[in-house]
């Protein structure tokens, strides 16, 4: 798994050992005998909350706020392996693995990209206000113009 955001951070507020990383792609090893979307060898990018993407919270296109979420922070994304719950509504797997160059696109993609698409999908027909100068802020106005009813005031 490939990880980056907050990790010099999270070293600072640990009092010791912990777990850290949300954000990660990789490589499928294993499946669990409950998973059916997802398949050993596939390429995936997963987000900072597990989710079924089964609840009408999910189907709402609110994953972050699923009945059944699971923080992955905590778990430490930034491990070598990391088990995946709810990985047939938390992982996207690629139509093939990507080239090694791409790999911090789709990194990009397990956190930034979903924030910055949570902001016009809440806002509906509204206005989204972006902060350009943070990550999620600088993909939540391209995004944005993607709604044709969207507003982006940045």
């Amino acid at each position: 798994m490939l990880t980056s955001a907050g990790a010099a951070t999270s070293l600072r507020r640990s009092p010791g050992p912990s777990p850290m990383g949300h954000e990660y792609v990789g490589i499928v090893e294993e499946v669990g005998s409950q998973v059916t979307t997802i398949r050993p060898g596939q390429f995936v990018i997963g987000s900072f909350f597990a989710s079924d993407n089964t609840c009408g919270i999910c189907r709402a296109g609110y994953q972050s706020s699923c009945v059944h979420r699971e923080l992955m922070g905590p778990l430490g994304a930034q491990a070598e392996l990391l088990r995946i719950p709810l990985a047939d509504g938390t992982l996207v797997a690629t139509s093939e693995i990507p080239s090694p160059d791409l790999i911090p696109s789709f990194l990009a993609a397990s956190d930034v990209l979903g924030t910055g698409w949570f902001g016009p999908i809440a806002a509906k027909a509204g206005t989204s206000v972006t902060n350009p100068m943070c990550p999620p802020g600088s993909s939540t106005t391209p995004l944005s113009r993607c709604r044709p009813s969207s507003t982006v005031a940045s």
